[in-house]
This record gives C-alpha cells, sequence and structure tokens, in this order.
C-alpha cells in the first residue's frame, strides 16, 4: 500500500509545469517499519507513542478502538523518528533546490 501512495505522489509532484521536487523518505525508512522495537520503528501503528492530544480511544463507525498501557490512538502515523527522517530529507532536497 505504502509503495503505491508513494508512487501516486512521486507521479503528482513529477508534474514539470509546477516544479515541484519529489523527496522520497520511503527508502530511507527501510528498517524502521511500525512492527520493529520502539526505538527502532518512525512509525506508529493504530495504538503508538504520542503525545496527549491523540486520543486513547477511538470510535469509528460500530467499532471502537481502545488503546493501553499509555498508547493513543495513532492510525499509523510518523513519530518522532519518521518525523526528523523526512525533515533531514527536505532540508537537504530545498538546499539542493537554492544551490
Amino acid at each position: 500500500m505504502n509503495t503505491e501512495l508513494n508512487a501516486i505522489i512521486e507521479d503528482a509532484t513529477d508534474l514539470v509545469d509546477y516544479g515541484y521536487t519529489y523527496v522520497d523518505v520511503a527508502a530511507s525508512s527501510v528498517g524502521h517499519e511500525v512492527c520493529q522495537p520502539r526505538a527502532t520503528k518512525w512509525v506508529e501503528g493504530v495504538c503508538g507513542e504520542a503525545g496527549p492530544y491523540w486520543p486513547t480511544d477511538l470510535t469509528l463507525g460500530l467499532i471502537t478502538l481502545k488503546c493501553s498501557n499509555g498508547n493513543r490512538a495513532t492510525l499509523v502515523h510518523p513519530n518522532a523518528g519518521g518525523h526528523a527522517n523526512t525533515a533531514a530529507l527536505a532540508e537537504a532536497a530545498v538546499r539542493q533546490a537554492l544551490s
């Protein structure tokens, strides 16, 4: 699924008319998937480590997701490590574009 989503995003940013640059964060994220230990992963799963503004319980239609052990309903979302990786790659792309 992520491979397909990344391909769609890359195709959308590859439009010469708009001058966008695609930044591939998937390749550098290999080995940091959601199933890795907490210190290694860059993506939180359905219930993961997140700030208090994320809910602990989330109702989606007839299903209620209840997270425990201090986890929050992150619904597969980058954590601080994932955001740091993306920021570093985006910064490098901006610097290259400006040089």
